[in-house]
């Protein structure tokens, strides 16, 4: 693995997230990323209240439950913090894509039209899939502003076999490239270089 790229459609309310906790596992670290279409207090809350719900779930998986995995636990954590937003009595719902790094292993999740590529070699995986099936024809013209491979592509010369990445400038090409096509939407990216969280 060289890097992760996540990219995502951006709204007005997007809440960015990192959190690095080593109480409960040790190398783990939690990249969030949340969009809401109706208001900002929806990602916010996710924002807020994601990591620590599967967190808790981890802690579960770990103490040996019968039938408890990781997998679980992230969309347990997800699930609680649903629930705990609908008993608040709000509307509105959040796109999401997280990543959990845990002694060398890599779990992505997503809930909406985020979506998660890793690059092996040069060429592009998707992790995620969006969840949005109702819109084929939106999500195709998405996906051929910037294809996975495309965005693989850009990347791996600003952050591969140099000597001081710039994923900065990558993130930059790859707006770029996306406005050149025709994105009306804002662009969000986040690059992760997996190697430094492997022990």
């Amino acid at each position: 693995m060289e890097f992760t790229l996540f990219i995502a459609r951006e709204e007005d309310a997007d809440q960015w997230k990192t959190s690095t906790s080593r109480r409960l596992i040790p190398r783990k670290e939690y990249v969030k990323r949340l969009s809401s279409a109706f208001s900002t207090a929806t990602a916010e809350f996710a924002a807020k209240n994601l990591g620590s719900n599967i967190e808790a779930a981890m802690a579960a998986a770990r103490s040996g439950e019968e039938g408890y995995s990781t997998e679980r636990a992230i969309r347990d954590g997800y699930i609680k913090t649903d629930e705990d937003f609908l008993k608040e009595g709000s509307r509105g719902g959040a796109c999401c894509v997280t990543a959990l790094i845990s002694e060398g292993e890599l779990a992505v999740s997503n809930a909406g039209d985020c979506r998660a590529v890793i690059s092996r070699g040069g060429v592009a995986e998707a992790l995620t899939t969006h969840h949005n099936p109702g819109q084929a024809d939106e999500l195709k013209r998405i996906e051929a502003l910037v294809t996975n491979q495309e965005a693989v592509d850009v990347v791996r010369p600003y952050c591969v076999d140099v000597e001081n990445p710039k994923t900065l400038s990558a993130c930059q090409k790859l707006v770029e490239l996306s406005c050149k096509r025709g994105s009306l939407d804002d662009i969000s990216l986040i690059i992760i270089q997996l190697q430094k969280f492997v022990p």
